[in-house]
């Protein structure tokens, strides 16, 4: 959550959905509520943020983590074999 969090969401989310899964939704407010010397407008844009972002149901991507985590070890850019956001992947709309 840095200075230009708000600006950069904002531009896309006229243009697109914007998603998040259960599990970030859950880290970032228990980040926010947690750090008890979390300066107040860190608190503040991350509430503006996640209550401009659709919070998907773990239910709905439940079945497709395990082809994201699949997708994200092969992903050329990660190149550590990481899966550890599969479940931010899974809540993309499959094409």
């Amino acid at each position: 959550m840095g200075r230009r969090s708000p600006s950069i969401f904002d531009t896309p989310k006229g243009r697109r959905l914007m998603a998040t899964s259960a599990r970030v939704a859950k880290e970032v407010w228990c980040g926010r509520d947690g750090v008890p010397d979390l300066p107040e407008i860190a608190r503040i844009r991350a509430g503006k943020i996640l209550d401009g972002i659709d919070v998907v149901d773990a239910a709905r991507y439940a079945g497709r983590i395990e082809g994201a985590a699949r997708i994200l070890c092969e992903a050329v850019a990660s190149r550590n074999g990481s899966a550890s956001d599969a479940h931010v992947l899974a809540c993309a709309p499959a094409s």
